[in-house]
């Protein structure tokens, strides 16, 4: 649907989504289908309604977003999400810019693996590229990303198996 949104991870079993009506001109009600692709959850609730939804379907849960709103929902993960010291975050930053872009964005990301698993996704669910970056430092990494052959649209960079996606709108 026509969307924002955003994933933060707020401790070792949680993610924070928020997702926003995108029809700033004309807005109106939408479904959105959330994908679970490379985490298992165990529940969610929306943070300011207390509604909990269960995913009856482990990969993925639709939900109504109000015509110009918002909601944050809270997700709780079966396994958590840390590197393999204490509870630190297995990717700690995760930016694009500049976005929107019509021909290369700039990725940067902290990471303790030494390599780091891409997928960017079209707005219809299609994996339209995958990669692996095997330099990763145990520092900031930074990649350019080449989407001068991409249509116009929305797209979805995905550190494979992190729970973190950023959204890449292409003009």
């Amino acid at each position: 649907g026509d969307v924002g949104w955003v994933v933060a991870q707020t401790d070792s079993l949680h993610l924070r989504l928020t997702i926003v009506d995108g029809g700033y001109i004309n807005p109106s009600d939408k479904t959105v289908t959330i994908n679970f692709r490379n985490i298992d959850q165990t529940g969610m609730t929306d943070l300011l309604s207390g509604e909990d939804f269960t995913v009856t379907n482990s990969n993925s849960i639709s939900v109504e977003i109000p015509s110009g709103m918002f909601r944050f929902f809270d997700i709780e993960l079966a396994t958590k999400l840390t590197s393999t010291s204490d509870n630190e975050p297995i990717v700690s930053e995760f930016s694009v810019f500049p976005n929107p872009t019509t021909d290369f964005v700039n990725v940067r990301f902290y990471t303790k693996d030494h390599k780091a698993e891409w997928e960017l996704i079209d707005n219809s669910g299609r994996i339209i590229r995958q990669w692996t970056s095997d330099t990763v430092q145990n520092q900031l990494n930074q990649m350019d990303l080449d989407l001068r052959d991409l249509v116009t649209g929305t797209y979805y960079l995905n550190l494979i198996g992190r729970g973190r996606s950023e959204v890449i709108i292409v003009q």
